[in-house]
């Protein structure tokens, strides 16, 4: 991932879906000292597809503007001085936006410089606060990874690189343990309902310890967190079947299901073509910190066995639009071994056939095209190849 994704992606919670069309409940009004352009107009984008509208806008003049509406809750939002119409999205710097956590009441905005420089106060600015609070720890961490990533030579070096994307990869879990020991002595606080909401969300915690934070939340906040974390549980309960039907189809010992897909010059490659190898299909993308970490790993034990009968069959989840990202990091991280995608990001149907729903994912591939094993990762990877090719 790109270092605004991924940090904005961990430090980002989920918000709470919306009730139907209600009284405005929040106002931010906002103003604007010496910036590097000239806005006319501002969005508040709302950070969840559960809420049913996504954006509003509001005319910038004199340096002065205002939102106001209905929020159910607290909860993320960002403002920026531009809008894609694809879902909503944004594209742009991160000095040309905003991200906080909005509370009910009226909240004053003051940014001086630039959009990402800003200052919250007012009744709705106290869930802002807290959540700073809560993660504290974590912004501590991100500051020191935002300097490492400005500095001179950050693009061109993948050691500096390498180490912000490991740095990355390990906020979530602390930050998730934040949240959940500020919800458990700060229950009533605005901000707790989003964290509980966010908590529910991550993929460390269970069902147990989300109804034990959802008791303790104040009665009024219960109805639309109980809704939210229950489209969750929908949604996992989904998911995890998905993951056991795709399981059963790549278990050890099952036959790999053949693919074709085009490589970066364009010619097909088939799964198939590689019978008579051990071949490791390693599915990852450009943007995916944790499968840029551990290339090297897979380069270090391509280099050790290829001359074993052991090669790679890379398949991407870069988007089509994104080829040159693609061909950069393949570059870049010196990977030798032929590159697949289909350019549909996570919808590509191979990711599908194989059940792969998060990445870095690998399956090992015995010669006669068996499933040998799959997500080897760290030194797993080199283990399994010694037993295998000793």
């Amino acid at each position: 991932m790109t270092i605004r994704k991924i940090g904005w992606a961990a430090l980002c919670l989920l918000t709470l879906p919306a009730m139907a069309q209600q009284q405005p409940n929040f106002t931010l009004k906002g103003t604007l000292t010496n910036m590097p352009h000239a806005y006319t107009k501002l969005y508040l984008l709302y950070d969840s597809t559960f809420v049913p509208k996504q954006a509003d806008s509001a005319v910038v003049q004199d340096g002065k503007f205002q939102f106001s509406g209905y929020i159910p809750a607290a909860m993320n939002v960002s403002i920026v001085a531009q809008k894609v119409a694809q879902n909503a999205g944004i594209s742009v710097n991160a000095s040309e936006r905003m991200i906080f956590m909005l509370g009910k009441g009226n909240t004053s905005l003051t940014a001086n410089g630039s959009l990402g420089q800003f200052t919250l106060s007012g009744p709705g600015a106290k869930a802002n606060q807290d959540y700073h609070t809560a993660i504290a720890a974590t912004l501590l961490v991100t500051d020191s990874i935002k300097k490492i990533t400005e500095q001179p030579d950050y693009k061109t070096n993948r050691a500096l690189q390498t180490t912000v994307m490991y740095r990355i990869s390990n906020l979530f879990k602390p930050m998730n343990d934040e949240m959940i020991a500020f919800v458990k002595s700060h229950p009533a606080s605005p901000a707790s309902p989003a964290m509980v909401y966010g908590i529910a969300s991550s993929p460390f915690t269970t069902t147990q310890l989300t109804d034990t934070l959802l008791a303790l939340l104040p009665a009024a906040s219960l109805p639309t967190v109980k809704n939210a974390v229950a489209t969750i549980y929908t949604k996992h309960a989904q998911e995890q079947a998905e993951k056991e039907a795709a399981a059963s189809k790549t278990a050890p010992g099952t036959p790999a299901i053949d693919f074709t897909l085009n490589d970066i010059d364009g010619h097909p490659v088939s799964l198939d073509s590689y019978k008579g190898q051990y071949v490791l299909i390693d599915f990852w993308a450009s943007w995916c910190g944790p499968c840029r970490a551990e290339n090297p790993t897979v380069r270090k034990a391509f280099e050790s066995f290829k001359d074993k009968g052991f090669t790679v069959l890379g398949v991407s989840l870069d988007v089509a639009s994104q080829k040159d990202k693609w061909m950069q990091a393949v570059e870049k991280d010196g990977l030798p071994w032929k590159q697949v995608s289909d350019g549909k990001g996570w919808n590509s149907d191979v990711a599908a056939l194989y059940g792969v729903k998060s990445i870095p994912q690998n399956f090992l591939i015995s010669p006669d095209g068996k499933i040998i094993a799959r997500n080897l990762r760290g030194a797993a990877l080199e283990e399994k190849l010694a037993t295998i090719l000793h």
